[in-house]
C-alpha cells in the first residue's frame, strides 16, 4: 500500500500540482504586470506581517482547490481532448483530420500520427489511437495494447519503469 500510495503521490505532483502551480504564477504575473510591478510592490510592503501570511495561504489554498478540481475532472478532461465530443463538432473535427492527413507523409501516417482505422477529431486523439492500434496490427504483435500493457507494467523491472 505504501508503493502505491508513493507512486500516486509521484504522479499527482508530476502530472497536476507542479503543472497546475506553475500556470497559475504565470497567470499571476501577467495581472501583476497588468497592474504594474512597482504599484504592486508598494502595495505589498505597505501589508502588514500577518496580512501577507493570509494571502499566501489563500494563493496555496487556492491552487490546491484548483488542483482538486481538475484531479476530479481528469478523465472528463482527457476524452475532450482526445476528441470523444457529440457528434456534429466529431464530424468537424475528423474532417479537418482528413484534411491533415492528406498532406502527411506515410511514414507518419502509419507509425506515428494517424490510427490504422477511424480518424479521432483531435490530434491527440488519433496520436493516442495510433498508439493503441500499432501492437494490435496483425503485421505487430496482434496484442490489444489497452488491455495487455497495465498487467505488463505491473511486472517490468524497476530499472526499466523508471526509464
Amino acid at each position: 500500500m505504501d508503493k502505491v500510495s508513493g507512486r500516486t503521490d509521484q504522479r499527482f505532483l508530476g502530472t497536476l500540482l507542479f503543472p497546475s502551480f506553475i500556470l497559475l504564477t504565470g497567470i499571476g504575473s501577467l495581472v501583476v504586470t497588468q497592474i504594474g510591478w512597482a504599484h504592486t510592490l508598494t502595495w505589498w510592503s505597505a501589508l502588514d506581517g500577518s496580512r501577507r501570511v493570509l494571502l499566501v495561504a489563500a494563493a496555496v489554498t487556492a491552487t490546491f482547490l484548483i488542483v482538486l478540481l481538475l484531479a476530479v475532472r481528469l478523465r472528463t478532461l482527457v476524452r475532450f481532448f482526445e476528441g470523444q465530443w457529440p457528434e456534429p463538432l466529431a464530424t468537424l473535427g475528423r474532417k479537418r483530420q482528413e484534411r491533415r492527413r492528406a498532406r502527411t507523409t506515410d511514414f507518419e501516417k502509419r507509425y506515428y500520427l494517424f490510427p490504422t482505422e477511424s480518424l479521432m477529431p483531435t490530434r491527440l486523439g488519433n496520436v493516442l489511437r495510433a498508439a493503441e492500434d500499432y501492437p494490435h496490427s496483425n503485421d505487430r504483435y496482434g496484442m490489444d495494447s489497452a488491455f495487455f500493457w497495465p498487467r505488463l507494467y505491473s511486472v517490468l523491472p524497476d530499472s526499466f519503469r523508471a526509464s
